[in-house]
This record gives C-alpha cells, structure tokens and sequence, in this order.
C-alpha cells in the first residue's frame, strides 16, 4: 500500500458480519492510516451461528497489515452494543487524542477520511464542539440555495461515521448523572422545540430499556453545550439495513435511510467564519429521524404514539 497520509487513527467496530466488515476494511485501508484500532464483540451464547461469523470477523485481522500499526481488542463473550462501543472508545482515548469511528456496516467515501481529519485539527482545542460527523439525515433537495459553506454545525450530529477527541468523550455521561438537572432546566424544549424536546425527554427518562450508547452521548452533549460539526453532503453509506442490525432493521423508520445518496467534498473546504446553527436544519435532522411526517407528527403522537411511541422506535 501507499505511504501513510492519515494520522488521525480510525477505530473499526465489528461483530458477526465478516463481508461488510472485510469491505469496510479495504476502504478504510485505502485511506492509508498510520494506525488502526479494530474492537469485535464476543459471540451470543444462544445464537449457534456466531461463534464461526465472529472467528470469521477476527481472521480479517490475524495477519499484520503492512505500513500500518494494528492493534485489536477482542471480546471474550458478548458484550451487546453499548458496552462494546463505550469499552472501545475507552480503549482508544486512552492512548490517543482523537479518533475516527466507523461500525462495520458504515461504509465511507473516500473524501470521509480528508474531511474527518481535517476538521479534528481544526476544531482540537475548541471546547464548543464535541464530534465530527460523516452524515446528514437531510437531502440537499430539502435544504434550499441558503447552504453556502461545507459544514455547519448541529445539535443533532448522527453517528454512522464520526469523529471525536479524547477531551470530550471523557465528559461521557455513561449513568446520566447529569441527566435530572438537565431536565429540570427545560433546555431540551427550547433548543430541539417543544414536540421533539418532550419525546426526548420521555426517551432519556426510560434510556435503560434499550442498548444505545448513542443517546447517552447525545444527552452528554446537551448537557455540555456541545456542537457537531455535519457535512453538506453524506460522506458515509450505511449498508447495515437488515435483519441482523440492531437499530436499523428494515422494520423500523431509520429504514428510510437505506438510499440515501452520498456525495464528496473538496479539501479546499468553505469554511464559516463563526459557529452558525441552523436550526432549521436541526428540526429537519429531528423530523427525518421520526417516523411520521412533520404534519402529522405532533397529533401522532399525542393521540396514537403516547410517551411510550419514540422509545419503542429506538429499541
């Protein structure tokens, strides 16, 4: 392979798909890392089949990869999502600064890796904001002629392909200690609007019932007055719309997802000259994650969805 040109390391995150995982491997690897970061989960202990699809996973990564530093953290037994994502950024932070994430089944352009570590050196020593990101829930058909630079800066920032710094994933609020002030304070209304606030609000308040660490750290930062920084256009493609993923089974509303178009962007990025937050593209990022329409949305959910509608949507 070529001389490495990514210094940011990339952290890989696998468990029982050996094909996409191997397909993500080869894009990562054509980015040419310095180093990489591989964690795979153990085995479910009542599914027979993976025990041989996570020995599959694992021999990807027995052999040394020239021009690239290996490391790799291996489950014994399965750890289920959340901890398996939160051990591994631990794993990685603790010996690293920053660190570009992707799950097996978030397949990146090639421009992803450019952008990711161009906006972590930008952005190091800026408190303001907590992530990159690699998506946009929005097509630009939904945007108008208003989106002048390359990337703004969200609320909301999603989590198929992001990046983050040792300095804000040790703020992660893994037991939501700071959960009860903040919603005592009523921020969530007044920066995600009052119908989205209220189903977040109802979500956190029952965060234990299902695996997501994505919302913790979402909450994190929230409570942090954090931003993400978000690309104008998708610079990963998730290919993990099946039967066998967790959050985006082609049974549930993140189903609609599955086509989004990816594009590119040049280095020569067009930067703002201050941290804009278009709201406007928040609400379209919180709508597109529902799973009604903007119209409906509000009476939906009173009528029909009730306080258990977003939580059963994010199981």
């Amino acid at each position: 392979m070529s001389s490495p040109t990514l210094d940011v390391p990339v952290l890989l995150l696998a468990f029982n798909r050996p094909e996409p995982t191997a397909q993500n491997l080869e894009r990562i690897l054509g980015a040419s890392p310095r180093r990489l970061y591989v964690a795979v989960d153990g085995p479910r202990a009542h599914v027979a089949e993976d025990a041989q699809a996570c020995a599959q996973v694992r021999n990807l990564f027995a052999s040394p990869i020239s021009g690239v530093e290996l490391k790799t953290d291996f489950a014994a037994q399965n750890m289920g999502l959340r901890p398996r994502v939160v051990s591994a950024l631990d794993w990685v932070l603790s010996q690293e600064s920053s660190v570009i994430v992707l799950e097996d089944d978030c397949h990146p352009e090639p421009s992803f890796f450019s952008f990711m570590q161009a906006m972590l050196q930008r952005f190091e020593s800026d408190e303001r904001v907590g992530s990159v990101c690699g998506s946009t829930a929005v097509s630009l058909s939904r945007r108008g002629a208003a989106f002048e630079y390359d990337y703004h800066f969200s609320q909301v920032g999603l989590p198929w392909g992001w990046a983050t710094w040792r300095r804000s994933w040790r703020d992660m609020d893994l037991d939501m200690m700071s959960w009860p002030e903040l919603r005592r304070s009523g921020r969530l209304e007044r920066i995600l609007g009052p119908v989205a606030g209220r189903q977040w609000t109802r979500m956190l308040d029952h965060a234990d019932e299902y695996s997501s660490w994505w919302v913790r750290w979402l909450m994190t930062q929230w409570a942090q007055s954090r931003l993400s920084v978000v690309p104008r256009v998708s610079l990963v493609r998730n290919v993990g719309f099946d039967a066998e993923a967790t959050h985006t089974r082609r049974d549930t509303p993140y189903a609609r997802f599955a086509g989004m178009p990816v594009g590119a962007l040049e280095p020569e990025y067009r930067h703002p000259d201050y941290l804009p937050i278009d709201y406007g593209l928040d609400q379209l990022t919180l709508e597109a994650l529902l799973p009604w329409s903007p119209v409906k949305r509000g009476l939906r959910q009173l009528v029909v969805e009730g306080p258990m509608g977003l939580r059963r949507r994010l199981r």
